[in-house]
């Protein structure tokens, strides 16, 4: 009785397989031979996995590189914009002395330097709208001010964007030369940046200072463009 419900059923033994073409049983297909693959030449298998790396390591190097330069764009594109809320004295400090400084350690910022920073910040803030997004701010989701600005507000919107079009620091845009500091600034990004000028001014005038005094402040050392070093 087993025989004929399984021959009612059509039933196929399960050592084969159909035809799919003629709904035919046919044996099982030979075993796949994973010697060959896997241990018969492991150089031949280890060049091909490499290459296949390499292959992926340049896709994702021309996906980042193309991110860069869109970012780089719309930082320009910002800056643009930015130029033309600033008075042709600001101005014309903004634009790039031809000053290329290799290292790093001899991009300090003077106070002179720091209160045209301080102006355009100023002048950022009066003349539009900007609003703070960032989740973890204090200030996040209320509208940017000479009160509240801070060194994230200005990077993001100041000198990431005045320096795009050049790709250079914030220093290389606006010094004529290299120069070099008499003392290592550091703060809290989260500080407004107004008290920082401030401690600046108030830090000047118990050490006598002049206005040249230099100071090196990361965020106006450091190269932000994301395209410099990828170009």
């Amino acid at each position: 009785m087993g025989a004929d419900c399984c021959k009612d059923q059509d039933y196929t033994p399960s050592n084969t397989v159909r035809n799919a073409s003629t709904n035919n049983a046919v044996g099982n297909p030979p075993p796949i031979d994973h010697k060959g693959l896997y241990r018969q030449d492991p150089v031949k298998q280890s060049a091909i996995m490499s290459a296949a790396a390499a292959e992926c390591d340049a896709q994702q190097s021309a996906d980042q590189a193309l991110r860069r330069v869109q970012e780089n764009a719309e930082l320009q594109a910002t800056g643009a914009e930015l130029r033309k809320l600033l008075t042709a004295e600001a101005l014309a400090h903004c634009e790039r002395q031809q000053s290329t400084i290799p290292k790093g350690e001899h991009r300090a910022v003077t106070i002179h330097q720091l209160n045209l920073l301080a102006t355009i910040a100023k002048l950022m803030v009066m003349k539009q709208t900007l609003i703070d997004s960032n989740k973890y701010s204090k200030n996040f989701n209320e509208q940017i001010t000479w009160i509240n600005v801070n060194m994230y507000h200005l990077c993001t919107h100041a000198i990431k964007p005045l320096s795009a079009k050049d790709k250079c620091s914030w220093i290389e845009l606006v010094a004529s030369g290299m120069q070099k500091p008499t003392w290592f600034l550091s703060h809290s990004w989260g500080t407004p940046f107004n008290e920082t000028m401030q401690m600046l001014e108030f830090f000047k005038d118990v050490h006598k200072l002049p206005d040249d005094a230099a100071f090196w402040l990361c965020t106006l050392a450091n190269v932000n463009c994301p395209t410099r070093f990828a170009s």
